[in-house]
């Protein structure tokens, strides 16, 4: 930068949406603004800032994405992933963000990189880039009297980040990990190859929005932005990604949670592919949650989205055959979810979890098999009353 002093009142768009979304980084004193973005370690893409005079961009092999994608996801892990591994983490590590390790991942969950020792079963924070990152569940959203009482979270995001995959959706290596009161999350980041560093760009980012803009893109804006560098094969694969997110009722689906990767690592790549998917949960199972089916607006409506909604999107970006993708997804979701709660073991599945202030508490498994019923009622009404069975099923 030119001036000896940055007077910059804000930051750049790009840079802005790398900070967290919390009070943690926020509350951290700098002397000026740009210089909270050197308290960020093991960004997303290959961004580094650090405190020189010149820098010059990395020589590294160049490889393209494709080739290399499966083997960065690792995704072939079998339901419920659950490590038995200690975590050599401090309680306040897990519970709190600090100074000296702050993941330049935004977001509203706490995360921070680690190192997943697979030999020895451990995990330990990481202290330079790291190809793995901790959600760590958080004790305040397991308390009832609190705003936002949301337990299981992280076993929510790793259920239905493998339903995704399981329906042919791209994405990373994903496990959880038995806590004190709850499971924390570990995830793979999809954005690296051992240490070559693969830039990507979210969508918040590319039509100009913020943290406290990012539900306001529409899912027209996105598709309208993608097809500018998708092939139609891909933009189908995002369109049938935004079906899938509406019949799990995914309401926090927003425009930095769909991104796109650049092609090959080179520094003036240009050429960008559908991201791998990540932060895959349904927000229907918490009480306090906004009762949507997506985060973006489908035609002004982000609930009671019919059929006839994406058919027209599908004839709009010009998508072939996409009344079977609409039955491919809901079928399996109807034939299948009830498989994926048999596998939980029963800590899991008998998790109580309450349900007033009196203290009136169901099981995880209650809970969500009556999500269950649910979503196959909105699938009977709003998409195919053919593709769920007249049984006993909303009883």
């Amino acid at each position: 930068m030119k001036n000896t002093i940055n007077k910059l009142d804000d930051l750049p768009l790009v840079f802005k949406n790398l900070l967290l979304e919390n009070s943690d980084l926020i509350n951290i004193k700098t002397p000026t603004k740009i210089e909270k973005l050197l308290l960020l370690q093991d960004t997303h893409g290959s961004y580094q800032f650090k405190k020189l005079k010149s820098n010059s961009h990395s020589k590294d092999k160049i490889h393209n994405y494709q080739d290399v994608k499966n083997e960065i996801l690792e995704n072939n892990y079998i339901f419920p992933n659950i490590l038995d591994y200690k975590i050599n983490i401090s309680p306040e590590r897990l519970n709190t963000n600090n100074k000296n390790n702050i993941i330049g991942l935004s977001g509203f969950q706490h995360k921070f990189s680690i190192i997943k020792d697979d030999e020895n079963k451990i995990i330990t924070p990481a202290t330079n880039d790291s190809n793995y990152f901790i959600k760590p569940y958080n004790e305040y959203h397991l308390n009832f009297n609190q705003n936002l009482y949301i337990p299981c979270l992280l076993i929510n995001e790793h259920l239905f980040m493998t339903i995704a995959r399981d329906l042919g959706f791209s994405v990373p290596y994903n496990a959880i990990v038995k806590g004190k009161n709850d499971y924390h999350y570990i995830i793979k980041r999809f954005d690296r190859f051992g240490q070559i560093k693969f830039d990507h760009e979210e969508f918040a980012t590319m039509l100009g929005f913020d943290t406290n803009t990012k539900y306001d893109a529409t899912i027209i804006e996105i598709l309208e932005e993608a097809q500018k560098y998708l092939s139609k094969i891909e933009l189908k694969q995002l369109l049938s990604f935004i079906f899938y997110s509406v019949v799990i009722s995914h309401g926090d689906l927003h425009s930095k949670n769909l991104s796109l990767i650049h092609q090959s690592n080179a520094f003036s790549e240009s050429n960008k592919s559908l991201s791998p998917y990540y932060d895959i949960s349904t927000t229907a199972l918490y009480r306090l949650a906004e009762k949507n089916d997506i985060g973006m607006r489908i035609y002004s409506k982000k609930k009671k989205i019919k059929k006839q909604d994406f058919l027209k999107l599908a004839k709009k970006f010009k998508i072939n055959d996409f009344e079977d993708e609409i039955t491919r997804i809901s079928q399996y979701f109807v034939n299948n979810f009830q498989k994926y709660i048999n596998k939980l073991p029963d800590d899991i599945k008998n998790k109580p979890i309450t349900q007033s202030r009196y203290n009136t508490k169901k099981s995880f498994k209650f809970i969500l098999e009556k999500y269950y019923r649910q979503r196959c009622k909105y699938i009977k009404d709003k998409i195919d009353t053919s593709l769920v069975p007249d049984d006993n099923i909303f009883t």
